[in-house]
């Protein structure tokens, strides 16, 4: 009895062991959250996302069969397979395996990510010209043109096809000759749709011809192209022109160029520029914000290999200049145009200021940088935009140190700023506190430099400082003259953006491209032409800085801050927020690009 008591012992605990020993279930892949799933494999676009995958099965988890960077996947709480891809920005489709199981079992399921695709214009207009013939229009895409459908609303485009980055089609004549008229190209590839609007021109106007032989780009880096009539036909100007592909990084263009671009409808169009240098295309984006990459400023940039010759000619009815001579017939017709120098005269009259005089005139050369219109020299005027005097002849201490928020002058702390400006000087030695000093050596440092001006004085009136709190002002510019302004912080960035996309060996390097030649060793490729000799500070001393007002004004730390641009030797830092109680140069940006 007691041996068979052992035996049936032995046979129970064997078939504990066993029953706990039994193999895993299996596993399965039973649903997804996205489309595109067939129960092994996921198909999904090329943008950065997250989905969740349905598993049946106990004890599971998960693991990459090729380890791939892109793509993560784990065991969530609600008991699914959770999925992350980062973005496809490659030129192909990718796929990775991933391996859910357990002790015994396993699946798998195969996830194929698409490129990142886009098929886009680089203009929303297209302006041609009146004649019939072959058209092609920038298009950007990297989705094959194997069944992609491109249609018209027009019948009097035809034929159309993509030959890599541009849109070929053919058109026939305009035959009104008075009005243009439009159509909208459509271009579709499943679910990615772009179209653009196509303006062709009425066989109307002159043909015009303009000689470049006589113009002073290094004193005038802009012209207006008018008509004996006043009429404007165009805008020359002298620009650094520099464009990298934002795929490969190598550069499209990098030079100072001559590029005429035509008026359209009263107002230039940066969307047809015409190299002179060599016969390229230029089209600029046709707005810019400070979140554009610097790439991205020039939209299209079309090389050629064209001689030019001393002249540039705009046929009868044509969207843009070229350098091909006129036909015959529009030759015997042709219009000489007038270069005239783009510059802006300041002339202001008011009150007599402290040397009895009552007015005063400045001309100043404008810079095309990028996407903006620039005056090429520092402000120079001691009176605000309505002729009143600004504070000047200041004592370089005593008058100024009263007036800067938070000192303290025998145990009186000041609250305010004045609106005041003062001649830098040239050299280390040579101060002239009085901005309107007559005297020949004062006269040649504001010609050169212009005036440092308090941050008052944008808005002409006393800034007034409550103790720990930001100050309230009108921001109103009543400094410049109309059409134009101190800029603000983003205008400033827009134009580094446009420089930035370029590699520079050191910081030193980074203001080459912004610094005037003749004051020191840059290259002043923008033609932008900062210079300076000194900014004065808020102890009413000068500093070997130079410095570019903005409008933004900011309260940090119980400290009144003012934006600036800053260009210092050795150290790189492009935007810096200054105490509010220093005089620095002033640069004018223009309001609108026309």
């Amino acid at each position: 009895m007691k041996k068979h008591f052992w035996i049936l012992f032995i046979a129970v605990i064997g078939l504990l062991a066993a029953c706990n020993g039994k193999m895993a279930g299996p596993v399965s892949i039973t649903g997804a959250d996205i489309d595109g799933f067939d129960g092994e494999t996921v198909q999904i676009d090329g943008a950065a996302q997250t989905f969740t995958v349905t598993v049946s099965g106990e004890g599971w988890d998960v693991a990459s069969a090729s380890n791939d960077l892109w793509i993560s996947a784990w065991r969530g709480e609600d008991g699914k397979l959770s999925v992350r891809v980062t973005a496809n920005n490659g030129d192909s489709s990718r796929s990775s395996a991933l391996i859910i199981h357990n002790d015994d079992h396993s699946a798998r399921l195969t996830v194929v990510q698409d490129y990142v695709k886009y098929m886009r214009f680089v203009s929303s207009e297209n302006i041609i010209e009146p004649a019939s013939g072959e058209v092609s229009i920038p298009i950007s895409t990297n989705i094959p043109t194997e069944g992609v459908s491109i249609t018209s609303d027009t019948d009097w485009m035809s034929g159309f096809s993509i030959n890599g980055s541009k849109l070929v089609f053919t058109v026939t004549a305009n035959p009104d000759t008075q009005n243009p008229r439009n159509g909208v190209v459509t271009v579709r590839s499943g679910l990615y749709v772009t179209t653009t609007r196509v303006i062709q021109l009425a066989m109307t106007g002159s043909p015009y011809v303009v000689n470049l032989a006589t113009l002073n780009f290094n004193r005038y880096p802009v012209y207006e192209l008018t008509a004996p009539d006043g009429t404007k036909v165009g805008r020359i100007c002298r620009e650094y022109l520099y464009k990298t592909d934002p795929i490969t990084g190598e550069d499209l263009v990098n030079g100072v160029f001559t590029v005429a671009y035509p008026y359209y409808e009263g107002k230039v169009d940066y969307t047809r520029g015409r190299v002179w240098e060599d016969g390229s295309t230029v089209r600029w984006k046709e707005s810019v914000d400070v979140n554009d990459r610097g790439s991205d400023h020039i939209a299209w940039f079309e090389k050629e290999s064209r001689t030019p010759t001393a002249e540039l000619y705009k046929a009868k009815g044509a969207s843009t200049f070229r350098l091909e001579p006129l036909s015959e017939e529009d030759a015997a017709e042709a219009i000489q145009l007038t270069a005239v120098p783009l510059t802006v005269t300041d002339h202001r009259v008011g009150p007599a200021n402290g040397h009895g005089d009552t007015e005063e005139t400045f001309e100043y050369t404008v810079v095309k940088v990028g996407r903006q219109l620039w005056q090429k020299e520092n402000f120079k005027s001691s009176r605000f935009a309505d002729g009143t005097p600004i504070k000047t002849n200041i004592d370089r201490y005593a008058d100024w140190q009263p007036n800067v928020p938070g000192n303290t002058v025998n145990e009186v702390k000041t609250t305010h700023l004045l609106p005041m400006c003062l001649i830098p000087g040239i050299g280390s030695s040579t101060t002239f506190d009085d901005a309107d000093d007559g005297s020949a050596t004062a006269t040649a440092a504001r010609e050169a430099y212009g005036l440092l001006y308090t941050f008052a004085c944008i808005s002409q009136q006393t800034i007034e400082f409550p103790a720990g709190a930001a100050a309230s002002f009108d921001r109103t510019d009543r400094l410049s003259p109309k059409g134009w302004k101190v800029p603000s912080r983003n205008e400033f960035q827009i134009m580094l953006n446009y420089l930035q996309q370029k590699t520079y060996s050191d910081n030193e390097s980074r203001m080459n491209d912004l610094w005037e030649k003749l004051h020191s060793t840059r290259a002043n490729l923008t033609g932008f032409s900062a210079v300076g000799s000194r900014q004065k500070g808020p102890s009413g001393g000068y500093n070997t800085v130079l410095y570019y007002m903005t409008t933004d004004y900011r309260y940090v730390g119980g400290q009144h801050l003012v934006s600036v641009l800053r260009l210092l030797s050795g150290n790189y830092i492009p935007l810096f927020d200054l105490t509010i109680a220093s005089a620095v140069y002033v640069r004018l940006i223009k309001e609108d690009m026309d």
